[in-house]
């Protein structure tokens, strides 16, 4: 709640657009197990995660939103670079393009 969206405007196949309407503002159940990549992503908003991008940067922080893009928003966003904290951000949003992976914060 109160989180900012994050959607696409473009006219992009099917398949992504169904992609997209799964990582839906509703969170799935928690069960412990997810069973595909977009339950996994809908688990874990709200929640710390970290981001690694192509450069090797970690963004660490709270998975505010995401979308089919890999479009990251976080909150409380610390940045890492060879494992040393850079900087500190209240809100960071991330181009999906720059996403190597998103996992849960350890």
């Amino acid at each position: 709640p109160g989180a900012p969206r994050l959607t696409h405007t473009s006219g992009r196949a099917s398949a992504h657009r169904h992609a997209t309407e799964t990582m839906s503002d509703d969170a799935a159940p928690d069960t412990g197990a997810a069973k595909t990549p977009a339950d996994f992503l809908k688990s874990i908003r709200g929640k710390p995660v970290v981001v690694k991008l192509n450069s090797g940067v970690d963004y660490r922080g709270i998975l505010a939103c995401l979308d089919g893009y890999m479009n990251i928003a976080m909150e409380q966003t610390e940045e890492y670079v060879n494992g040393q904290l850079k900087n500190k951000y209240g809100d960071a949003f991330i181009r999906g393009n720059n996403v190597l992976y998103i996992s849960t914060a350890k």
